[in-house]
């Protein structure tokens, strides 16, 4: 993998062996593909320091000292990220049964194919790892989010992850005028990612079912202390909805934003603000 410019870490990965800190790194990468119920992990970025020779080695019965690579086929992995105050949180665990793995101390990157124990296992998803690892690199949005199928669990994943990343730090973002296009809205969470970024910024959350967006956006208002009483939100595109649903949507959360005293301009097509 090429390397890229190096922001503060937000995935840590740990690896254990025989029970043992292995490696700490800043990414894994699951093979997409498997004819069989074998897997393969890939580990990047591995610093060094965290290396420990006596961890890959055991004492036997007889006293003697023995590499542990052939006595121990069980490896734990513990993925967490942190959060914008640089809280842990826990991503996923899981165990394997090693049947192979590449060598150790070879460049920055690790190798290990084997079987998951399903009994020893948290939901692992790739989705959320590689949004976290973009992050990382400082690319916090996604570009083809409004081409992403309805229902799509990208968009969930992106989310969930926001919630977990702002935490509780998650205030207005002071603007004479807000610009939302309503023809981007095909479904519920489309809205709080819309407006997670014009009203909060940089991987606000602001819910993801509407229920919880007027929830969240209610208290994000109330929160500030003062009115917004004059402040514009443009409402762009309002005669090209999606379709009927999202046109009955709309009249909803236009309501909204009237009932939080904003002052509501609705532009048609080609009109601009």
């Amino acid at each position: 993998m090429k390397a890229m410019k190096k922001y503060k870490d937000i995935i840590e990965v740990n690896v254990y062996w025989g029970g043992k800190h292995l490696f700490t790194c800043n990414y894994l990468y699951l093979e997409p593909h498997s004819s069989e119920f074998s897997r393969k992990f890939t580990f990047h970025n591995i610093e060094y320091k965290y290396f420990y020779e006596t961890n890959l080695y055991h004492t036997s019965s007889d006293g003697t000292l023995r590499k542990m690579e052939a006595h121990v086929k069980e490896m734990e992995v513990k993925v967490s990220f942190f959060t914008k105050k640089r809280k842990k949180v826990s991503l996923s665990t899981f165990k394997m049964y090693l049947y192979d793995h590449s060598k150790l101390y070879e460049g920055d990157t690790w190798w290990a194919y084997g079987n998951i124990l399903l009994d020893k296992y948290t939901d692992y998803g790739q989705y959320g790892i590689d949004m976290l690892f973009d992050w990382q690199n400082g690319k916090t949005t996604i570009d083809d989010w409004f081409d992403l199928p309805i229902g799509s669990d990208v968009k969930h994943v992106y989310l969930v992850l926001c919630l977990h990343w702002r935490d509780t730090d998650n205030p207005l973002n002071i603007k004479d005028k807000y610009t939302i296009d309503t023809s981007l809205i095909k479904e519920e969470c489309d809205l709080s990612y819309l407006c997670s970024l014009e009203f909060v910024g940089d991987r606000g959350f602001l819910g993801i079912e509407y229920s919880e967006f007027k929830h969240s956006f209610k208290n994000l208002i109330f929160n500030i202390g003062h009115s917004v009483e004059g402040i514009k939100v443009y409402l762009l595109n309002v005669d090209k909805p999606y379709n009927e649903e999202m046109a009955t949507f709309y009249q909803e959360y236009k309501k909204l934003f009237e009932e939080c005293k904003f002052d509501v301009i609705e532009l048609k097509d080609g009109e601009l603000p």
